[in-house]
């Protein structure tokens, strides 16, 4: 299964914005019962911070407690520090502007967009070249 959602969530840093994202995705990974799941990012402070539960970014810090719980309901799971190269569709999302608070998820990978699936085809390339995937 490949998801994808956005939303506006205001001012942030890049690090509040890829944090809540890890929330939200992990929120939608639990309602729709999944587990196993494949974690990535390319914030390795982030990535390191949920890893050994410790965030020294106190505004960080705040959302851990919610991401633990999250990952608990969806165990197993894999959770990975990627190079930003290797994360293209993330980064294409990024920059999109949104105008409104909603937000769209997607679960069908044939709803995907000719530019992201290309994206994904290259971002999967690159993590193969890196031993990643």
């Amino acid at each position: 299964m490949v998801s994808r959602m956005y939303g506006h969530i205001g001012c942030a840093t890049n690090n509040e914005a890829k944090i809540r994202a890890l929330e939200a995705g992990l929120l939608l990974c639990k309602e729709k019962g999944l587990t196993n799941v494949q974690i990535e990012g390319d914030s390795q402070i982030i990535i390191n911070g949920v890893t050994s539960n410790r965030l020294l970014n106190w505004k960080l810090a705040k959302w851990l407690p919610r991401i633990q719980f999250l990952l608990q309901a969806i165990n197993p799971y894999e959770i990975s520090n990627i190079h930003r190269e290797g994360n293209r569709v993330a980064n294409l999302l990024e920059n999109v502007e949104v105008n409104s608070y909603a937000a769209e998820v997607s679960v069908d990978p044939k709803t995907l967009s000719s530019e992201i699936t290309n994206l994904c085809k290259k971002d999967l390339s690159i993590r193969k070249c890196d031993g990643v995937g």
